[in-house]
């Protein structure tokens, strides 16, 4: 009985033998938790020539999972394996005689952790409280270790006092039970209290129609009742803006600004109208406190609601009214001039010195300190000429009376939508007083 085991033995230790001199083994290096690199080589040298090859499959069930080295030398390979689970490992070694050497074995994955920070930052100079909410998804969080500059901490709650304000980042490394590590950075701001300034401040007036900007300074972040986090925001409601400053997450101030809608004031720029060429008329215009009218071409007071207009081609007038709130609001008003309808020429004058038609008036003659006028005799001379007409012309050439007859007028308009007036004026001086 005794012999029978002595050669059983000894044949268990043959066997073994062999199959460990004939496949290789690899050996790990690196911890063994999802996402971390680790290296494997293997140690094995074929019985029979040398290494040729070595092929390396990570039992992922991916083929781009796999590494083959064909050429000297062989180190070992890195590898990261994404998901916690058991993997069969397979190197394969090739020797230079063609003999493959297969060795495999399984690889425990274990989940590493994510490391999580609550992190809980007051106005200074009250205590800043960290909070290890590190969890891991299979096992639990076995040790913990908080840095932030020459002070660490192993609780789970470290509550720590910054002799200064300031930007500080605290580092914290968490461990399993399984050995997987996990580190995480946290930076932060340790201020006073935030002083906010809103632009404009108080109750701010906008127009019916239009939008507002509201700005805030002051602190780091923001937070307004609408949802808005930026600085500046533009409403378009009535009501009371709440915006929140930040300089830590547990230190804030709130305050606030009131918008008000007001309606606009009506402009009434009066009904559309004819005029004839050389013809005024008075604006109505209404609404608002101020007054603006435009074009201000033709117009005694661009400023005056009810200004004097006299266009000598249709326009359209725009006016602006503004209220007390400085809102605003337009309206217009077409004049259309008529140019089709001639313009009448005195064309007799009687310069007796009785004190009637003595001068040549032509004061309803449109734009007429704006022409060119000429008096020609029947021989052709000309016995008048003026470029600024003062409707004071009694028939003289040279201050002599010219001889009672009939005289060829000439009236050219610098405007272009004016034609030029061609007619005969009759001189009659010696008539019964």
């Amino acid at each position: 009985m005794k012999k029978y085991t002595f050669l059983v033995t000894i044949s268990f230790l043959l066997l073994y033998s062999f199959v460990d001199a004939q496949n290789p083994t690899f050996t790990t290096s690196g911890d063994l938790c999802t996402g971390k690199t680790i290296t494997l080589s293997t140690p094995f040298n074929p019985p029979v020539g040398s290494v040729q090859s070595i092929h390396w499959d990570f039992g992922t069930g991916s083929l781009g999972d796999t590494v083959l080295q064909d050429m000297a030398p062989f180190a070992p390979v890195p590898f990261s394996f994404a998901q916690d689970r058991d993997y069969f490992v397979t190197v394969t070694v090739t020797s230079t005689n063609g003999t493959k050497h297969v060795g495999s074995r399984a690889i425990t994955i274990n989940p590493t952790p994510d490391a999580i920070i609550d992190i809980a930052v007051p106005c200074f100079p009250s205590s800043v409280v960290f909070k290890d909410f590190s969890t891991v998804s299979n096992g639990t969080i076995d040790s913990r270790l908080w840095s932030i500059d020459a002070s660490t901490s192993t609780d789970q709650i470290f509550t720590y006092d910054p002799v200064i304000q300031g930007k500080y980042s605290i580092q914290l490394d968490v461990t399993s039970d399984k050995g997987c590590k996990a580190s995480t950075t946290e930076n932060f701001d340790y201020a006073e209290a935030p002083i906010l300034t809103i632009i404009p401040s108080g109750t701010l007036t906008v127009c019916e129609g239009d939008s507002a900007t509201l700005s805030v300074s002051g602190a780091s972040s923001f937070i307004w009742n609408t949802g808005a986090t930026s600085s500046t925001i533009r409403v378009g409601d009535a009501g009371v803006y709440i915006v929140t400053g930040y300089e830590g997450n547990e230190c804030s101030v709130t305050d606030s600004v009131e918008v008000v809608y007001v309606p606009n004031p009506i402009a009434s720029a009066g009904d559309d109208l004819t005029l004839k060429l050389g013809d005024k008329t008075t604006l109505q215009g209404s609404g608002g406190l101020a007054h603006s009218w435009s074009p201000t071409d033709y117009l005694s007071d661009a400023s005056n609601a009810n200004t004097e207009a006299s266009p000598n081609s249709t326009t359209m007038y725009v006016l602006t009214v503004v209220d007390q709130n400085g809102c605003t609001d337009k309206d217009s008003i077409t004049i259309t001039v008529d140019t089709e309808t001639a313009v009448p020429i005195h064309n007799m004058i009687t310069p007796n010195g009785d004190g009637y038609n003595d001068k040549w008036d032509l004061s309803n003659v449109p734009q007429i300190e704006n022409a060119s006028i000429h008096v020609f005799n029947r021989w052709g001379w000309k016995v008048f000429k003026s470029e600024d007409y003062k409707h004071d012309w009694q028939g003289t050439f040279n201050n002599e009376q010219l001889p009672d007859g009939s005289y060829v007028y000439v009236i050219q308009f610098e405007n272009s939508n004016f034609e030029t007036l061609r007619g005969v004026l009759e001189i009659l001086s010696n008539t019964q007083k």
